[in-house]
Formats: C-alpha cells, structure tokens, sequence
C-alpha cells in the first residue's frame, strides 16, 4: 500500500514528490497444517425419553500442540490454533496449566461438532453428571466405535472424531411389591 492506496502486487512504486508512506502487509494464504474435527453426541439407553429441550453439560479440555508448529511455522501461537476452532455451540475458552477448556450442552441425539482442531491436539471430553445422576446412571464414552475405559473420552487428533456418550440406567431408586388376584368360589 502506498499511501493507503494497494498496488498491484507485492512491489510498492511510486514517484517521489513529497513523504510517501509504504505499507508491506503478509497476510497467510496456507499454513500447511491440517486440522480434524471432533463430533460429541448423546444417547440415552434404558430409560425414558428425555425431556423435551433437555440438555446435558459437557467439557472439553484441549492441548495444543503449539511447540511441534513451531518448527514449521514459528509465527503460530496459542491464538492463532484457538481462532481456527469452529463450532455450532458459543465455546468460551479458559486457560489453565498450558491447556484450554470450554463447557457446552448437547440435547439426546443432537451432535455437535468442534472443527478446526490442528492434527496432535489431544483433547478430553466428559460429561458432567450430579453424584444423584452418577448414582443412576452408567455412563460410557465411545470414540469412533470403539469404548473408553471410563466415562471420559480422550484422544489426539488426527482427522475426525466421533465421540458418543451414551447413559444406561442402572438403578430406578423404586420399590416394587407384587400383585396377586385369585378366585374362589
């Protein structure tokens, strides 16, 4: 830009005929990363239907692999992974220890999808349940068709990820009796 006009490339020219101000501006056009997704959905199984507009609380807690980047690409920060992370739910990030986290809610059946995640970003979901929902439910994480150890799911990245949590009830906290009716006559 010269004198807050752009040429047309990335040579600045002009005629000296008073102060010019030459502007270079190096905007990324490729960055040569690649990024995956990482799709969460919730099943429920052995219960009732959920609720019309129920919701369940998840969290995601992500580690970026920002020091690796940074040996093909040492302009890339922290920011720049975060602000290419895409997702249909509002993500507020917090940082702690190196790592960022962001809450979010997902209805029975809905899947929501978390995009822009560079490949080796290690992530960790998991649903957050009220010890009186703990109680009744068994919850179980499955990362594309395959069972996590526990109720929390966890990975690298590395393309796309489904993610499923899926709640069994295990006990109702109901007492039931039995009903006979006999006839005499």
């Amino acid at each position: 830009t010269v004198d807050g006009t752009n040429q047309d490339d990335a040579i600045a020219s002009g005629a000296v005929k008073g102060e010019h101000a030459v502007v270079f501006t190096n905007t990324v056009v490729a960055d040569n990363l690649r990024y995956g997704e990482l799709s969460v959905s919730k099943k429920l199984v052995n219960t009732t239907p959920a609720v019309p507009g129920e919701v369940f609380k998840f969290k995601i807690t992500i580690d970026l692999p920002t020091e690796t980047v940074k040996d093909t690409l040492p302009w890339v920060d922290d920011a720049y992974l975060l602000g290419k992370i895409t997702c249909d739910k509002d993500l507020t990030w917090t940082a702690e220890d190196g790592k960022y986290t962001a809450a979010f809610e997902v209805k029975v059946d809905e899947v929501v999808s978390i995009d822009g995640l560079v490949y080796g970003t290690t992530y960790t979901v998991e649903e957050d349940l009220t010890d009186d929902e703990q109680k009744l439910f068994s919850v179980t994480a499955t990362v594309d068709g395959s069972n996590q150890d526990d109720a929390i799911a966890s990975g690298a990245v590395k393309g796309d990820h489904a993610v499923v949590f899926t709640n069994t009830v295990v006990a109702d906290d109901l007492h039931y009796g039995e009903l006979s009716v006999s006839k005499k006559l």
